[in-house]
């Protein structure tokens, strides 16, 4: 109930300031922008109450207070928190930051029921392949001793410069996994050629026990 009180406040708000700006956002008339000095121009729609505020921003830097393109933005109260951006020369949009970087960039936390990442970089079935080239434990041993973190994974002052690419790192990730079972598989081969050479030993010892005994008992008997 409360999100919806909340919504119709806001369409209400949008309402009446598109309502009292028509002659600005219609498109009929062309838009008179203020020069901000060095090459910057804004036009705002700003409404504010005793319990809500905000800005609506049309602003362009340029020498040409004509020229395009334009960068459409709705600010906090008092223009000083921006809650989205949308940049007219790249058309890029940014939520909660007013120079984004990306087609969407996020100053913040996203809640979502689930996220699809289209992959730039291949699955990493390649390590399943005859002629891939796996690293031995020892070999691995040392990579890790030398660099401080995984074969073909950042460090972690990358991660700290860059950041991380989710659909790049969740690949590799998968990659160390499958590396992981190919170790683990190569481990079971091991133990079963161990518990084979064992069993042969046992035998071997077994019988050598049973003749020990038959001689043992014959030597009593004599």
């Amino acid at each position: 109930m409360k999100k919806v009180m909340l919504l119709l406040i806001v369409f209400l708000s949008l309402q009446t300031i598109f309502s009292q700006t028509q002659e600005v956002l219609s498109g009929e008339q062309p838009l008179v922008f203020t020069s901000l000095g060095n090459g910057v121009y804004n036009k705002s729609v700003i409404y504010n109450n005793s319990t809500f505020g905000f800005k609506i921003d049309l602003a362009k830097v340029s020498d040409d207070i004509n020229s395009n393109p334009i960068d459409f933005r709705i600010d906090a109260r008092g223009g000083l928190h921006p809650f989205f951006t949308i940049k007219g020369e790249t058309g890029n949009v940014g939520v909660g930051t007013s120079i984004p970087d990306s087609k969407l960039t996020i100053k913040g936390n996203i809640h979502a029921e689930e996220v699809k990442v289209d992959l730039s970089v291949p699955a990493p079935d390649y390590v399943f392949k005859k002629d891939y080239k796996l690293k031995t434990l020892e070999e691995t041993q040392k990579y890790i001793n030398e660099n401080g973190h995984l074969p073909n994974i950042p460090s972690a002052k990358e991660f700290e410069e860059n950041g991380v690419e989710l659909g790049v790192m969740n690949m590799k990730l998968l990659e160390k996994i499958e590396e992981l079972t190919l170790y683990a598989l190569d481990q079971e081969k091991h133990l079963k050629k161990q518990n084979t050479i064992l069993l042969k030993q046992k035998k071997e010892i077994d019988y050598i026990k049973s003749v020990l005994e038959k001689l043992l008992t014959l030597e009593g008997k004599n």
